[in-house]
């Protein structure tokens, strides 16, 4: 049983955060072929997956830990599946920089600080997804408080992200700027080096439990 429902936590993980990884890609490829409007559709199609994704996940992790499952197995799989979704991320980079039109490809020194705030979303996010239930395991008693507390983490995601990442890329879309792919791999770069960052923090938590 608990192998079923760590293959459902991860499964559901990945499809939540494959579809909220692609939905930026799917918008640079509206913009650049010109139709803003359907790609911001596709983006919102791909979010539909984001939800499903997102019931298999909670609902998994809610029984896995009503069944006393371990915390270790627990975090061995959210690493797994984050770092998949890097990769993903990591492969995203190369469709992107064939679409760099700017003679200048450090992006990342160029867009220093959006790349900060890309970093710095992802991190809430994942973290919103993962931390209120590590301190669920930890804190049985008050696994529910935590289990809600994940809102205000994924807030301060969504805040960052519709407030500086969002709208800096829609403007640049409005001014069918040549530099909205560099900015768009800018933003991927960050989650990038957002993941691998989550990644070594979840190695060393999994080291403490040892």
């Amino acid at each position: 049983m608990d192998e079923a429902l760590l293959v459902a936590i991860s499964v559901g993980y990945i499809l939540a955060n494959a579809a909220d990884q692609y939905q930026i890609v799917a918008r640079l490829n509206g913009a650049l072929a010109g139709k803003v409007a359907s790609g911001y559709q596709l983006a919102m199609e791909v979010m539909l997956i984001n939800r499903v994704g997102a019931a298999f996940y909670f609902l998994s992790t809610a029984l896995f830990i009503e069944k006393d499952g371990h915390l270790g197995k627990y975090i061995s799989i959210i690493g797994l599946s984050l770092f998949l979704v890097t990769v993903m991320n990591a492969f995203f980079l190369g469709f992107v920089r064939k679409h760099i039109q700017v003679k200048n490809k450090l992006i990342f020194r160029q867009y220093l600080s959006l790349g900060i705030f890309s970093i710095t979303a992802f991190m809430f996010g994942h973290a919103g997804l993962t931390v209120p239930y590590i301190a669920g395991f930890i804190w049985s008693d008050y696994r529910l408080t935590f289990a809600n507390s994940g809102f205000v983490l994924s807030s301060v995601f969504t805040l960052i992200t519709t407030l500086v990442i969002d709208k800096k890329l829609s403007k640049e879309i409005d001014n069918k700027s040549e530099v909205l792919s560099s900015l768009v791999y800018a933003i991927i770069v960050g989650r990038v080096f957002g993941g691998l960052i989550l990644i070594l923090a979840l190695m060393w938590f999994q080291l403490t439990l040892n």
